[in-house]
């Protein structure tokens, strides 16, 4: 670990030149050009600074660079706001199934016409892990903790004094290295200013404990899903019964509307994953363990920490949600019964719900603005994802 830290901060170097301006050209994505620049991008609230390749089109960060193999990050930024939201998603999936959720913080649209509008007091960021979807594949025999790294490097990128850290699955296992690595007093002497880790959120994941092994029907899912030479269409009705609970998929309209949404979006990058990235994020997952002491660590550390989970989940034995409990408490713990690995698509309005209600845990910066707070309430009586009840719990 200390190899690590040092590698890390050695490639931390003096800034020259503030791409803070370039907030606004950050759009969705097309592949990096070879051709773009090197250069160092200031963390304005930080005495570090960090390398990243960035070109002024595309949402890019090159990390590792100096202490592992680099990776270029595919990322994605909704809103401006004080109060920042890191999403981290799980194996073999792109930023992008986060969208359930990044569409809870957008405003109504007043015409047909509008652009969207994400709501003032929030900034949340999505992207692609290394080995996955638009980030690179390079390299191979990743760990979390490397993972944790590459997501701290663009958390410091971004310039963000706090943030509430959300993760699902390995996205969860990733989260809770990295919260880790925000309240440990000894990485923060090594790496300097870091910032304040104001909530943690860990869905459908584990620590590494006695409860890790993956279901048999999970086993057996995921290696046909794996190594069956097939169609994308047949791909997905394996992955299909991985994700969802059999009590959801029995009904033909929810089958029909989750295999149109994985099949025509490309939501999960397990519809055509790359083997490279494939195999490193599995030794990942398979290598991940947090020890006693640093769930300790974390625990009196007093971050609000929320763990939630669905009961029928073939993936990540609900056994484990009960030993991250046990491990963290006090904690939030929510059970969203009959749901399957993917909480937060299965059950949309109940994650959506416990995850702003979780926001609440820790003071929200208020926007001052008293039109945008009118705004803000009736986007939260509008949008079905978000309950009546949370939302007057959110804008009082």
């Amino acid at each position: 670990m200390k190899t690590v830290k040092s590698n890390l901060k050695s490639c931390l170097a003096t800034p020259c030149v503030t791409l803070r301006e370039m907030e606004n050209s950050r759009v969705l994505g097309r592949s990096c050009p070879p051709g773009s620049q090197h250069l160092p991008i200031p963390h304005e609230h930080h005495h570090h600074y960090l390398y990243a390749r960035y070109d002024d089109e595309m949402p890019y960060i090159t990390v590792g660079e100096g202490r592992t193999k680099p990776a270029n990050l595919y990322y994605e930024s909704f809103g401006q706001g004080p109060n920042k939201v890191i999403f981290i998603m799980g194996f073999l999936c792109i930023g992008e199934a986060w969208d359930r959720q990044v569409k809870a913080f957008r405003l109504p649209k007043e015409s047909e016409d509008e652009e969207d509008r994400y709501d003032e007091r929030f900034e949340v960021v999505v992207f692609d892990n290394r080995g996955v979807g638009k980030s690179s594949h390079k390299g191979i025999g990743y760990t979390v903790e490397m993972m944790a790294l590459d997501t701290l490097e663009l958390i410091l990128h971004l310039g963000w004094d706090t943030l509430h850290i959300v993760g699902m699955s390995l996205g969860g296992m990733i989260a809770m290295r990295l919260a880790y690595m925000l309240v440990d007093p000894a990485t923060r002497s090594t790496l300097g200013p870091l910032p304040t880790l104001l909530t943690l959120n860990l869905g459908v994941t584990h620590a590494g404990g006695k409860n890790r092994i993956t279901p048999k029907k999970g086993i057996w899912q995921s290696t046909k899903m794996l190594t069956t030479g097939i169609t994308p269409n047949r791909r997905v009705k394996i992955v299909l019964p991985l994700l969802i609970s059999k009590r959801a998929l029995s009904d033909e309209k929810t089958y029909k509307e989750a295999f149109t949404e994985m099949r025509q979006t490309e939501k999960l990058a397990v519809v055509h994953p790359p083997i490279r990235g494939c195999l490193s994020q599995f030794l990942a997952l398979v290598r991940h363990h947090m020890s006693d002491e640093e769930l300790n660590l974390l625990r009196n550390s007093k971050v609000p920490t929320m763990i939630i989970n669905g009961t029928a989940d073939i993936l990540i034995d609900p056994k484990n949600s009960d030993d991250l409990e046990s491990a963290l408490a006090p904690c939030e713990r929510v059970v969203l019964d009959g749901a399957g690995h993917a909480i937060n698509i299965e059950m949309e309005i109940e994650y959506n719900d416990a995850m702003f209600r979780h926001f609440q845990r820790r003071f929200l910066v208020q926007v001052k603005d008293a039109q945008q707070q009118v705004s803000y309430k009736l986007r939260c009586r509008t949008l079905s994802a978000v309950p009546h009840h949370m939302a007057n719990a959110i804008s009082s």
